[in-house]
């Protein structure tokens, strides 16, 4: 007998002790009702102070519960009760896991978080713990080390929201905007997270499709690229064959599109104004949030677009080689997603065409570089085709309407107006548009800034629009466009604001 269930036996097996039994149950079913007292009471102390603290803690709590699921599908440990015949079970079964004890995780991290900003909360907080831990196993539901392992993530998650919030405390007191953006940002991840987890959800046809492929790897597929096969087989194989374990990437792949996109226009504006609205645009214009929450191979293709375009604004300044290396793994892991990302490359000639003072890099080798590493990236897929009589071109061509002949279809152009008003919103439709049209018709002179964006947003339009004239067009298929355009947008209407001050 290992040390585990002796402790279980000593714990749990014995004697009915009325009182003991019945206080045991209401810990381990209710003890949340004392810590809804310990923030009252530190409301009441602190005011104002409690309310952060309270805002993490729930962050802590939430992040603890779902760490706590995905490692109880990982796990898989059967329940004690299944397995020592004579366990006292004073609880429900539940239809869970064993190892790790959600309780414990939960409680764990709740009582950090007030730990640490409250000293005069440590103590209860910490009894308390460790007497819901203690009945979890008195009533017949955990090992031992279960709520050992529970308590541990739990600690463990609360110090990293604390980390987290240190860090952007110090981004706050530098600039009050961006912090603010930050906080909003962390609390969107972790609001899609649990709306995967808990949500009513299922998963799209798109999304069980790819989640099939995942579970017969190979080179490529008939239709896409393999990346989005490969992340959700590594995010499966980790997190199990469930909603989460299927989508686990997708809140993450946008929360990174919107910080680089951040990033990216503060480099060109130095304005935390246009940095935040761009990054924050990203998360709230329908086309871009619903990947956010649903895993097709736009959630990683926004992000290696977004990655993309901020590696080859720093390779432009760099100099050395290896931003250009970055940038060819980047636009090559993109092509595995979502074949689209052609036009990166397309894109960025023009750019580099219609700037002077950029020309000179089609002299040197560094492009070059990077295409041909994005091209062996890129490589599985034409391997893949070459074996299969390249079924995906023709695939493709069918897909997109190259087999309807080039009659002129104006029903699919109004459509494809109507799908973009509706996917980006009619209030950010209009304000591009306006945006742009001032500043082709309307203003002095289009700058370098203004160069970039354009080449990485109009070229794309352009193709999308003209195409659906002929043929019919997804409203999705334009998605790489308004990267840049959220920013321009972005750019345009604050600074124009200004000079009306």
């Amino acid at each position: 007998m290992n040390l585990d269930i002796a402790l279980f036996r000593f714990i749990n097996i014995h004697d009915p002790v009325p009182f003991l039994d019945d206080f045991m149950v209401f810990m381990s079913r209710s003890a949340y009702i004392f810590y809804l007292l310990f923030v009252i009471i530190a409301i009441l102390k602190d005011g104002k102070k409690a309310v952060l603290p309270f805002f993490l803690l729930i962050i802590a709590w939430i992040l603890a519960d779902g760490v706590g699921n995905i490692m109880k599908d990982i796990v898989e440990r059967p329940r004690p009760f299944y397995i020592i015949e004579d366990a006292r079970l004073l609880v429900g079964k539940g239809t869970s896991f064993s190892f790790p004890s959600n309780h414990a995780a939960n409680y764990s991290a709740v009582a950090t978080v007030l730990g640490y900003f409250f000293r005069y909360l440590r103590l209860p907080s910490l009894i308390v713990v460790l007497v819901v831990c203690l009945s979890r196993v008195y009533v017949g539901v955990h090992y031992p080390s279960d709520v050992f392992g529970g308590a541990v993530i739990g600690v463990g998650i609360a110090l990293l929201v604390i980390a987290i919030f240190k860090k952007i405390r110090v981004i706050f007191i530098k600039d009050r905007l961006s912090g603010i953006f930050y906080v909003l940002l962390f609390f969107l991840l972790i609001a899609r997270l649990y709306y995967i987890s808990y949500g009513p959800l299922e998963l799209s046809g798109d999304e069980a499709h790819y989640w099939e492929w995942s579970r017969r790897p190979d080179l490529s597929y008939y239709s896409k690229g393999p990346l989005i096969a490969y992340l959700i087989g590594l995010t499966t194989m980790l997190g199990g064959n469930t909603e989460l374990g299927v989508r686990f990437l997708a809140p993450f792949f946008l929360f990174f599109s919107s910080i680089i996109i951040y990033k990216l226009s503060h480099e060109l504006y130095r304005d935390s104004r246009i940095s935040v609205l761009s990054g924050l645009l990203i998360q709230f214009v329908p086309l871009f949030s619903t990947y956010g929450i649903v895993m097709t191979i736009d959630s990683p293709f926004i992000f290696l677009w977004s990655l993309s375009l901020y590696l080859f604004m720093k390779s432009l300044e760099a100099k050395s080689i290896l931003p250009w290396i970055f940038l060819g793994i980047s636009a090559g892991l993109g092509m595995l997603a979502k074949y689209s990302m052609a036009f990166f490359f397309i894109s960025g000639a023009i750019y580099l065409l219609l700037d002077r003072e950029k020309r000179i890099i089609f002299k040197s080798a560094t492009p070059y570089i990077t295409l041909l590493i994005s091209i062996l990236v890129f490589s599985p897929v034409l391997i893949w085709n070459f074996k299969n009589n390249f079924v995906t071109l023709r695939h493709t061509a069918g897909h997109i309407g190259v087999y309807e002949g080039w009659g002129l279809r104006p029903e699919y152009f109004f459509e494809f107006m109507g799908s973009q008003l509706g996917v980006l919103t009619p209030l950010f439709f209009v304000a591009m548009v306006i945006a742009v049209m001032r500043s082709f018709f309307k203003d002095e002179s289009i700058d370098s800034k203004d160069k970039f964006l354009f080449s990485f947003s109009i070229p794309e339009l352009i193709f999308f629009f003209i195409k659906s004239i002929q043929a019919k067009v997804q409203a999705n298929w334009s998605l790489m466009a308004y990267h840049a355009l959220f920013i321009f947008t972005s750019a345009w209407f604050i600074i124009k604001w200004n000079s009306l001050k």
